[in-house]
This record gives structure tokens, sequence and C-alpha cells, in this order.
């Protein structure tokens, strides 16, 4: 178990992780070709090696976030970062169990427990988020819309599978969810745009690959929101998107798909 320490993730403009770059082919050097022929060498005599590691763990480990595709960086920092991993082995067939638990320096707690299988790219996970402060997603509004995300917390239970065939879709969450004490401000007048004191979601069903949604029930207490109809008959509710430069879609598109885009 390492105790203490900590990392820094970063996605860059382009979406590409720090640490995906830190790990992608090089160089060889070698080391790795002497490995690489040693296993093969190995597996040809029927013999081929493994590893078995019966527990990994980290205990109060920090890692700050950053994400760099917002004209203005979305960062958040995990602390108390406690990680289990157990049945570790290099054939991946044998589940591994995964044991997280983190708090979020701006406010909020979250669990994640459960196993992966490697060699079946599959996952199945009991997740548990509380009190998640809401405030860090600002930069992900203002390139939409002028509207300041003043207070608000996330709390969330349920199960998550990734590649289950018996789920019947690539990404699976069943649970229940509930935002409170959520307000929004116009950034204009600083006058509240929308706020409630809950907004619960009982019995979510949703899925990506192919895409569902369902919700058994949705409640909200104490919902109020702000509604103006102008002389030329526009709504406020217009008023505070973002107009974007006439032809930027198209624009980024173009750039997106240029092979010099992600250089």
């Amino acid at each position: 178990t390492l105790t203490g320490g900590g990392a820094r993730v970063i996605v860059g403009p382009e979406g590409a992780l720090n640490w995906v770059r830190a790990f992608e082919a090089g160089d060889p050097g070698a080391v790795k070709p002497d490995v690489s022929e040693a296993g093969t060498k190995a597996e040809e005599a029927g013999a081929p090696w493994s590893l078995a590691v019966a527990s990994i763990g980290l205990q109060d480990f920090g890692v700050d976030f950053e994400d760099r595709r917002a004209d203005t960086p979305a960062a958040f920092t995990l602390e108390g970062v406690d990680l289990q991993v157990s049945d570790v082995t290099s054939e991946g067939r044998t589940p591994l169990q995964f044991d997280l638990k983190a708090g979020v320096k701006s406010g909020g707690d979250i669990a994640v427990k459960g196993h992966m299988i490697h060699s079946d790219k599959s996952l199945e996970a009991e997740l548990l988020i509380k009190h998640l402060t809401l405030n860090p997603l600002q930069p992900y509004l203002d390139p939409h819309v002028r509207l300041a995300l003043e207070s608000g917390s996330l709390d969330l239970s349920g199960k998550v599978s990734y590649g289950l065939p018996k789920a019947g879709a690539e990404v699976v969450f069943k649970g229940d969810a509930a935002v409170s004490k959520f307000l929004l401000k116009e950034k204009d007048t600083g006058d509240p745009f929308t706020s409630w004191d809950a907004l619960t979601f009982s019995k979510i069903d949703f899925a990506l690959s192919p895409h569902r949604l369902a919700i058994s029930e949705v409640r909200a207490r104490k919902p109020t929101g702000k509604i103006i109809i102008n002389e030329d008959r526009t709504v406020n509710l217009t008023q505070v998107l973002v107009k974007r430069p006439e032809g930027a879609p198209e624009r980024e598109a173009a750039e997106k798909a240029s092979p010099a885009a992600g250089a």
C-alpha cells in the first residue's frame, strides 16, 4: 500500500489525456524487445510467464484533474483517495476487484466498488455520490448560456455496467439521483433564472449503445423559474443563449477533421 502522494490528470484541448501520451508507443529501447522475445519463447515452450498480485493499495492519495477543452479550464481535486485493488493477474480472465473512496475538495464524496475482467473488457460496479458540489461545472455552461451556476449538489446511487452482453447495452446505469439547492442566475442582471430545493429522479434506467432512458418518477420541491415575453414576442429563454458566429459549427468540424488538428 502506497500512503500519501498525488497525481495530475489533464485533458488537453484536443481531448487527449496526459497519461495516455506518457504511455504512447515510442522508442522501445533495448529492454522491451528482449522482454517480448523472452515471452514469445516461453509461450512456444509451453510455459508462458504469468503474474499474480494479491492486492495493491493507495491511501490518502490526491488527484488534481483539469479539463482544458473549454475556454476556461474546468478543474477539481480528489483528496483522501483510498483505493484497494485485489486479484490482479496477467492472464486477465480473473475478475479484478476494486474499492475506491474519495472526497472532492470543492464538496462531496465518491465511492465505487466492483470488479472488472480485462479479457472481456467488462465492468460491474456500485456507485455512490454524496453531496457533490456542482459549481465546478460552470466552464461547461459558459460556451452555451449566459447563466451562472450559483449553487447545487448531486446525490446519486446505483449500479453501472460496461461491456456486459446480459445488460443489453454497452453502458448501463440503474439507480436514483437528486439535485438539491439548485440556483442558476442570469449573468447580465444577476437575477435568479431557475431554482429548486430538490429535484429527484427515481428508478433511472439509462443506457448507451443502444441508447435508452426511462425514469419511473420525477419530483420537484419548490421549483421557481423566470419566463418573460418581450414586446417583440421573444422570450428570455432564448436571450440567455450564447450566440455563436455564423459558420462556427462548420469551422469546428473542419478543424477536427483536419490531420493538423491533433498535431
